[in-house]
């Protein structure tokens, strides 16, 4: 029986990471960081602080990075969705549907609240979570379990009963640890198979997670 649920939020829930993804390639060139296209894979699903531990690796450790991710927001990533915040097929459907069965909703993404509270409201999806945990809230970022846990704690889940909705590979590997039940939904990545084995599903669109739990919960 699936009794909650909890989202990771760009990728997963909003249609973001392509504009992530252009904003952070057109950041790491102004900052003459090498290999870009090659870089941003990494940072997807990625914790800010593992985040400026790649840099470290990539341009070295006698830079500043903490500065890098304002850069992006304020140069390029804010001026992609001031307009509206494109979703992703299947989010408004599937958080109706958790809503009416009730189901409990929690957000675990590692955006920081500012930023993530914005686009929840921006978008209208907003009310529909329990709770909600941010990249600021914890020390240790995706693929650690903390976030997760975190998000758990506050529904009072039970993580043989949580799905857990993911896009990246480091979120899949925290829900893992976490002990709940990843279900990877294809965005930018598709499951290698040793990410493959650590999901309870795997689907195209939000709209097969909702066929999941309508199978796993024996609706009709």
């Amino acid at each position: 029986m699936i009794n909650y649920v909890i989202f990771d939020m760009d990728g997963t829930l909003f249609d973001t990471e392509p504009l992530y993804k252009e904003a952070w390639i057109k950041t790491l060139v102004d900052w003459n960081l090498p290999d870009p296209e090659g870089l941003h894979p990494l940072f997807v699903g990625t914790g800010e602080a593992e985040i400026i531990e790649i840099l470290k690796k990539a341009g070295g450790e006698h830079r500043d990075y903490s500065s890098i991710f304002s850069y992006r927001d304020e140069h390029y990533y804010y001026k992609l969705i001031e307009k509206s915040i494109p979703l992703k097929a299947g989010c408004v459907e599937i958080l109706e549907f958790l809503r009416e069965k009730g189901i409990k909703i929690a957000l675990a993404t590692s955006t920081h609240a500012k930023t993530a509270h914005g686009n929840l409201k921006k978008a209208g999806v907003f009310d529909y979570f329990d709770k909600i945990v941010t990249g600021d809230m914890i020390q240790h970022g995706k693929p650690a379990p903390d976030i997760f846990l975190t998000a758990g704690e506050l529904i009072c889940a039970d993580p043989d009963e949580t799905i857990v909705c993911e896009d990246s590979f480091s979120g899949i590997k925290g829900a893992h640890a976490a002990k709940m039940k990843p279900v990877m939904v294809i965005d930018q990545l598709s499951p290698t198979p040793e990410i493959a084995k650590l999901t309870y599903g795997i689907g195209n669109s939000l709209f097969d997670v909702i066929d999941l739990i309508k199978k796993e919960n024996k609706y009709i």
